[in-house]
């Protein structure tokens, strides 16, 4: 292999002796192969001969029942397969068995075997990403960038996960139980503006994926950017993705719903004398400045790129909160039909959640066929492509205002001002509706601390009504 430093051949990282020490362990013991096989590939020894013998190990030991791993049984079963010329005719497996002294750290030398792998795999990630470099044919630069990241994390999470015993996870959760019975008040996830949405849902957790779905002007952008404010000004990174605004019209809403300046000043400002908005908006500039919120709002990124985004930055620091906005606008690439990609998408965002150890939040339209009703008020049934989006959700919130459909009636609705956030889905909790005041002229749904409003829930056949 070539050095493109200096032109010197380079060995390939490797530790044949770890590798022997491996298969000799297997055949000394042959119950401690279930200790690696979940994680140690045959396509991890670097010696041919040994991927031909470790392959054979895990042939041997799914048989029905299970064959012996000694040094005799392995010889007939390479031999029967063509690959005698790999083990010597034999000779070199007892020699494996006869030289290891024991199986005890088997693991501890797995280790190493898979460690040099991850370096080969390295090389050659960069050796690919050089290439691309010098001949990306026609690819864009971020889709190059993508691919290596996505390879990179991969890397990264060669042993991530393992069956673990009831014991274990009981003394991790009863932990966790005692701390909120001592914490009282104290949420398990990311505190939202809305008490009564909080107290419900008790915060937005690590590891969920939180679907929010609404007809276009209930308000989905204002709640994303409220909560993703929300999170960035307690100290906690917090990530937006929009595929359709630009940063500055997120900014734009961040500042006016820190401020109460309407958003209708920030686009076109005026001298406003005595009661001037200026020393508000510079506040708030300078504190958002200071926090954790982040913005992307490159258009038609694909699920690949945006989860390779996330990656780079947790490389940085932790993320406290992931907002894609939204759903419909990802990229599908039209190979199959649009359900399945989109419930690939969604299934994708859901890994995504449980990756970076945070809270994803999603917005989603919903079918256009709910303003045929007379009640326009959301239900699951109306999520586009409903069987993927609901079956990876933790949690399902749809925004409702029944002002704006009773305005384009021509008519006056009872919830004049109120937004109603309609938790459909809750994966470990209770569902029902929590109410908000529209403050949307300010980029932001307010806090609604009073009692729900009383009014009869209507029929299909009349105007829909609230809940209590």
């Amino acid at each position: 292999m070539g050095d493109a430093d200096g032109g010197m051949l380079r060995q390939a990282p490797c530790a044949i002796d770890a590798e022997q020490a491996v298969l000799g362990g297997v055949m000394l013991v042959n119950e401690s192969l279930a200790k690696v096989s979940d994680w140690l590939k045959s396509t991890d020894f670097f010696n041919v001969a040994h991927q031909r013998i470790y392959t054979a190990m895990l042939d041997m030991s799914a048989c029905d029942p299970p064959r012996p791993m000694d040094a005799v049984s392995m010889a007939d079963w390479l031999l029967e397969r063509g690959h005698g010329e790999s083990i010597d005719g034999g000779s070199y497996l007892t020699e494996l068995a006869t030289t290891t002294p024991s199986a005890a750290n088997i693991v501890a030398y797995a280790e190493i075997v898979k460690s040099k792998s991850v370096q080969r795999q390295l090389i050659g990630v960069g050796r690919e990403l050089m290439e691309r470099g010098f001949s990306p044919q026609g690819e864009d630069v971020s889709v190059i960038v993508a691919g290596a990241t996505q390879q990179l994390a991969e890397l990264q999470g060669v042993r991530q996960g393992s069956v673990k015993a009831a014991k274990v996870v009981g003394k991790r959760w009863y932990e966790a139980l005692t701390h909120r019975y001592n914490n009282g008040a104290e949420l398990q996830g990311l505190a939202t503006p809305w008490a009564k949405f909080n107290s419900i849902t008790n915060g937005l957790k690590p590891g969920e994926l939180v679907v929010v779905a609404a007809r276009p002007a209930m308000g989905k952008s204002a709640w994303a950017v409220n909560v993703a404010t929300s999170v960035a000004m307690r100290g906690q990174r917090a990530l937006i993705f929009n595929l359709e605004m630009t940063d500055t019209a997120i900014y734009n809403r961040a500042v006016a719903s820190l401020t109460d300046v309407p958003l209708s000043w920030l686009q076109k400002p005026t001298d406003d004398g005595e009661n001037s908005h200026w020393p508000r908006v510079s506040a708030a500039v300078k504190s958002l400045n200071e926090s954790g919120l982040l913005i992307d709002d490159s258009p038609g990124l694909s699920m690949a790129q945006i989860a390779a985004r996330c990656r780079r930055e947790r490389m940085k620091g932790k993320l406290g909160l992931v907002v894609i906005d939204h759903l419909h606008l990802i990229p599908l690439p039209g190979k199959t039909k649009e359900s399945t990609e989109i419930g690939d998408i969604s299934g994708a965002c859901k890994r995504l959640a449980k990756e970076m150890d945070c809270p994803v939040v999603v917005l989603s339209q919903l079918n256009r066929g709910l303003e045929a009703r007379t009640n326009k008020r959301p239900r699951m049934s109306d999520l586009r492509e409903s069987g993927a989006i609901e079956q990876d959700a933790d949690l399902i919130v749809f925004l409702y205002r029944d002002d704006y459909y009773a305005q384009q009636e021509g008519k006056v609705s009872q919830l004049t001002g109120f937004v109603e956030m309609i938790i459909a889905k809750q994966r470990e909790g209770e569902t029902g509706t929590v109410w908000a005041r529209n403050a949307l002229g300010f980029g932001r749904i307010d806090d609604f601390e009073g009692p729900a409003p009383h009014i009869s829930i209507a029929s299909e056949s009349g105007r829909g009504g609230g809940l209590n």
